[in-house]
C-alpha cells in the first residue's frame, strides 16, 4: 500500500461553521425543539410540570410549543434537555457509498 500524501486543515472549532450546510446552527435548535416537544408530549407533561421540570417561564414555554426557537440559544436548549434527563451525543458515520449530500442527522432513542 502505497503512502498517499493527504493535506489536513485545521476546522474552525465550530461544527455548525465547517459543516458546510445554510444555517446549520438554526437546523440544529430547531430539532432540539422538536425534541423537547416530543418529550414532553410522550411524557404526558402539561404547562405547569414542564415550567417547573425546565424551570422556565411560562412566555418560554408557550415559545417551545409553538415550536419557536429564535429566542433560544444552542447552549439554552442543551440545558434544556438535560433538566428532562436527555443528552446530546455526537456519533461520526462513514458517509455511504455514493451519497453526494453532507449534513447533520439527528436520531432519537425514544
Amino acid at each position: 500500500m502505497k503512502n498517499k500524501k493527504v493535506e489536513v486543515k485545521k476546522d474552525s472549532a465550530n461544527l455548525f461553521k465547517d459543516s458546510g450546510l445554510p444555517n446549520p446552527e438554526e437546523f440544529m435548535k430547531v430539532r432540539f425543539v422538536s425534541i423537547i416537544r416530543d418529550v414532553l408530549v410522550e411524557r404526558g407533561l402539561g404547562q405547569d410540570e414542564a415550567v417547573e421540570t425546565m424551570e422556565i417561564s411560562e412566555s418560554e414555554f408557550a415559545a417551545l410549543r409553538e415550536g419557536k426557537c429564535a429566542d433560544f440559544s444552542l447552549d439554552r436548549l442543551l440545558l434544556l434537555l438535560e433538566k428532562l434527563g436527555l443528552y446530546i451525543g455526537f456519533v461520526p458515520h462513514e458517509i455511504p457509498a455514493g451519497a453526494t449530500s453532507k449534513g447533520l442527522r439527528i436520531s432519537t432513542s425514544f
